[in-house]
């Protein structure tokens, strides 16, 4: 891409070729930041500006019930920040499920070794629901 807004900065024109290179580059940089608007319209990021006093190097962001910051210094900055944030927390989530999950088979393993008769026979039914 940098070449080819070099050639056009230095008024050379394209050859076919390369103009269809561009055209076909263009359409895939289009449809890779679609993709990436439509994953992202899931979170509903918010993006302000502090609504007093607005400074075009103060944005900040929220992410609804995950969560909010600022101030970055332009809206591409806060979106990236919160994308991350947001990667982050799911990282941390994945995490707690997997220890949950583990705790939940020790507890099973347990439970199976256990005597029969032990009165632990509602807790194995609950855990076979």
């Amino acid at each position: 891409m940098a070449d080819f807004e070099r050639r056009l900065h230095d008024g050379r024109l394209l050859t076919r070729e390369e103009s269809l290179a561009l055209i076909a580059e263009l359409r895939c940089l289009r449809l890779e930041r679609n993709e990436l608007r439509a994953a992202l319209e899931s979170l509903k990021i918010k993006l302000s500006q502090h609504h007093y006093t607005p400074r075009p190097d103060e944005w900040f962001y929220d992410v609804p019930e995950i969560c909010d910051g600022g101030p970055c210094e332009s809206q591409a900055d806060a979106l990236r920040t919160a994308v991350r944030h947001v990667r982050r927390r799911a990282i941390e989530q994945r995490q707690e499920y997997d220890d949950i999950t583990r705790a939940y088979q020790e507890l099973r393993a347990r439970l199976d070794q256990a005597d029969s008769g032990d009165g632990l026979d509602p807790w194995r039914r609950a855990l076979d629901e």
